[in-house]
């Protein structure tokens, strides 16, 4: 919807948040929140979300804002907290295509991929956007979906380039790989502060994390549990508007650098195309 006025085309509005335990390298998990929504639901949420947010008087919602200690909003009544993020759900809930949360455990991950590797070319970030990338490229397949999906990223996440180069390798597997239709468009960044739909990932991305974690959502962040929903129809098959958690397998790390040993430097990117076999296994069930 950035990059096109064509009302047909989808995009996948994402960020890269993760809250402020998982954004440094001893972090116990990473994840990876994202939101799927049309041009014309973007709109209609958009509409919704500002004047949400006037209504309560705040800029803009970054989920840390409410952490204690240093949130700037932790003054906030309780009630309020759970009238602004119930309403705030809904919104999401009620425009979303589906949410995707994809959780990476860090410490197997991080022990096995040296740390010049990992800060420079394959941190966790990075495994989870090609996880990301080629599950909605096989849910489009899957749906018929007519066009390109294209991703805006928060530009406030230190990853950035390693975001990028995932994003050349998913569509240059997609070239070589592919039956001919490329699913994966544009990548684009901007603030979360600009964009209310990366708020809305910033928001899932967060509790996704803290439900992940052993930190449950009660109290006056229970109304977050909703937006993590799995919905489902009678026949078993995934119903619209439903949350999707991806996991990557903790041997991830351990089997790319295994491949990078016996195979060269070269087969790193080759090791993370198995991202998408887990993908296309989970975008079909588990069958």
């Amino acid at each position: 919807m950035h990059h096109s006025d064509d009302p047909k085309r989808a995009c996948v509005v994402f960020d890269c948040y993760v809250d402020d335990s998982g954004t440094h390298e001893q972090s116990d998990i990473v994840v990876l929140g994202g939101i799927m929504v049309d041009r014309a639901n973007f709109t209609r949420f958009d509409e919704k979300w500002r004047p949400m947010l006037h209504r309560y008087r705040i800029d803009s919602l970054h989920m840390t804002d409410f952490v204690r200690p240093h949130g700037k909003h932790i003054g906030m009544l309780p009630e309020l907290k759970i009238a602004l993020f119930t309403e705030a759900v809904a919104i999401i809930n009620a425009r979303k295509v589906f949410s995707i949360s994809v959780v990476v455990s860090h410490a197997p991950y991080r022990e096995s991929v040296p740390i010049d590797i990992y800060r420079e070319h394959a941190a966790p970030y990075t495994s989870a956007f090609i996880y990301l990338a080629r599950f909605n490229a096989v849910h489009a397949d899957h749906s018929n979906h007519p066009d390109r999906i294209a991703y805006l990223v928060d530009e406030t996440r230190t990853f950035g380039e390693q975001i990028r180069r995932a994003h050349a390798l998913v569509k240059a597997w997609e070239h070589s790989h592919g039956s001919g239709v490329i699913r994966t468009g544009a990548l684009a960044f901007d603030s979360d502060d600009n964009v209310s739909a990366l708020q809305a990932a910033d928001l899932i991305a967060w509790s996704a994390r803290r439900e992940l974690s052993g930190d449950v959502l009660l109290n006056d962040v229970a109304p977050l549990k909703e937006v993590l929903r799995a919905r489902f129809w009678a026949s078993g098959a995934r119903a619209v508007r439903s949350h999707i958690y991806g996991q990557i397998k903790d041997d991830l790390g351990p089997r790319m650098m295994e491949d990078v040993k016996t195979k060269g430097a070269q087969r790193l990117n080759e090791a993370l195309e198995s991202l998408r076999k887990l993908a296309e296994f989970e975008s079909n069930g588990g069958t």
